[in-house]
């Protein structure tokens, strides 16, 4: 989905209808778990679990990807160094196996694709902020186990 594409949606009197829904109406605020950062982790994980009993298959999945390959030719990671967003369309062939871990090595979420020697790392935050090197040092924990 394209920026644009994001962009019409938001903007279409169904979304709009829907945002005023979900404004009144929170199932997660209602349950509780609006500001539980691992409910929404494995909900998010769930989603980008291809097999998962969702019955998306790798739509969901998909979607992040393509949405992640839409910020450029290159995507600029946090450590300065720069990803060939093709990789990320690679990723999004049917045919291309994942695996997607929770809390691994503290990491929130990990989307690995062995085939592609891709692994991309997920820190979920509500309402609260990144550690000291946080990032940084999960970059090297998944360099370390995925190299």
């Amino acid at each position: 989905m394209s920026t644009s594409a994001v962009r019409q949606l938001a903007e279409s009197s169904a979304f709009q209808a829907l945002t005023s829904y979900t404004e009144r109406f929170e199932p997660f605020r209602v349950l509780g778990i609006h500001n539980k950062e691992l409910v929404h982790s494995r909900l998010l994980a769930h989603m980008l679990r291809t097999t998962s009993a969702h019955g998306l298959g790798n739509r969901f999945l998909r979607g992040f990807l393509q949405v992640l390959s839409e910020l450029g030719p290159r995507v600029n990671l946090f450590s300065g160094t720069a990803l060939d967003a093709a990789i990320l369309r690679d990723a999004c062939a049917a045919h291309v196996h994942s695996q997607v871990y929770r809390e691994l090595n503290y990491i929130d979420i990990v989307v690995v694709f062995p085939a592609l020697k891709l692994v991309i790392g997920i820190e979920n935050k509500i309402y609260a902020g990144e550690q000291k090197k946080q990032l940084t040092r999960y970059q090297e924990t998944l360099s370390d186990r995925f190299s």
